[in-house]
């Protein structure tokens, strides 16, 4: 099998999910799309672009994590241990987008946790980036 390097563009992952006041959601669990590789393939770099919504009464901010994993996503990070990719910072009533690179995996969660203690905030998520295929 010859190796290929396939572009991937504007790939969503989340798209207008609610987080509560003081709470982690993870893609996995509210029905978003994880990023996954097949059989023979691994993504070597994804750039993910995170845009959240902020109640325009909010004052605490959004931290971007990612569970990923190195062997089909058998054995993904434990949510507690170094999932951290981000902060965004608080905007009331505003939508703030930030891009966070990741390297080397081939399955990938995305979560954002909400560190407003009293309102919900809303965010999107998508990815780009380039995925090795051909591999055995």
């Amino acid at each position: 099998m010859a190796l290929g390097l396939t572009k991937i563009t504007n790939t969503a992952i989340e798209s207008s999910e609610s987080v509560a006041a003081s709470s982690l959601e993870w893609a996995s669990d509210t029905g978003g799309t994880v990023i996954n590789a097949g059989a023979g393939e691994w993504f070597q770099v994804v750039n993910i672009q995170v845009s959240v919504t902020f109640d325009a009464s909010a004052t605490g901010d959004a931290e971007v994590h990612v569970r990923k994993s190195t062997d089909d996503g058998t054995t993904e990070d434990t949510p507690e241990e170094g999932t951290y990719l981000g902060t965004i910072e608080c905007s009331a009533g505003n939508t703030v987008t930030r891009t966070f690179p990741v390297y080397d995996f081939d399955y990938l969660d995305v979560g954002v946790k909400n560190l407003d203690s009293s309102y919900a905030l809303t965010y999107s998520a998508k990815y780009d980036g380039y995925k090795i295929t051909g591999m055995s």
